[in-house]
């Protein structure tokens, strides 16, 4: 099979190779289900802990987009624990 390379045509394989396999990243998937389960904290943890451990992987695993949910979720879940802490204990 031949490909153009910018300048030439070349014989030898393909510019592009077939997608790599990736999987999630175990951590991210924990992090969106903590998430879920509504336990504050612990999905920043593990997204925070997933996405570096993906960023470090090479491209052999995927999830930023779900340690992201998660981080989100745990952040926002996070605050609103805090202010319903703070309007018990004043109010």
């Amino acid at each position: 099979m031949r490909w153009w390379d910018g300048r030439e045509w070349r014989a030898r394989g393909a510019a592009v190779g077939p997608p790599g396999d990736s999987t999630p990243d175990a951590y991210a998937i924990a992090s969106l289900a903590t998430a879920l389960l509504v336990i504050p904290l612990a999905p920043i943890w593990f997204g925070v802990r997933a996405r570096t451990r993906i960023r470090e992987s090479g491209g052999t695993r995927d999830g930023l987009g779900i340690a992201a949910i998660g981080i989100a979720f745990g952040i926002v879940e996070t605050v609103a624990l805090g202010a319903l802490l703070v309007a018990l204990l004043v109010g």
